[in-house]
């Protein structure tokens, strides 16, 4: 039984604190496995490979691992994450970055919207790796981001 190919995007590690916390399962010729892994070196997120090519059962043990059978299956610190799509969601909402350093989660972000009867106002929203956990909307981004923080549960 022939073990799984593994390259990394960078020199070796030399300690365990060096390694990298994101890992990209993939097939070869897969053309959402090249997309998943050309985003994460446009952000310069290290990260590791392992090819299941050559191996029968391959679609199974990752399917065991990560809860999903197709590639490509991403993990970041140890937390499946989901595929090409999923990866590309979590960079649109600015919460990739955060996962990826260990940054603060849940991430806010307010942007300007214009809705037909009130105009511009203003929607702060709180996300975290699973999507959106709160959202609130002012006349501008102060008023905006203060009814998110009433929204969000205080941490102790």
């Amino acid at each position: 039984m022939s073990q799984p190919t593994t390259s990394q995007t960078s020199a070796t590690h030399a300690s365990p604190e060096d390694v990298p916390r994101v890992v990209v399962n993939v097939l070869s010729g897969c053309p959402h496995c090249t997309r998943a892994r050309a985003l994460l070196r446009r952000r310069g997120i290290e990260h590791e490979v392992v090819s299941g090519d050559g191996q029968p059962d391959f679609r199974r043990k990752l399917a065991a691992a990560t809860g999903g059978s197709t590639v490509p299956q991403i993990v970041i610190d140890g937390q499946p994450v989901g595929g090409a799509d999923d990866l590309a969601r979590l960079d649109r909402a600015g919460v990739l970055e955060a996962l990826v350093t260990g940054g603060t989660l849940p991430v806010i972000r307010a942007r300007k919207r214009w809705w037909r009867r009130a105009g511009a106002r203003w929607r702060a929203e709180a996300l975290d790796a699973t999507g959106v956990v709160a959202r609130a909307d002012g006349g501008d981004e102060a008023a905006a981001r203060a009814a998110l923080g009433a929204c969000l549960p205080t941490r102790a």
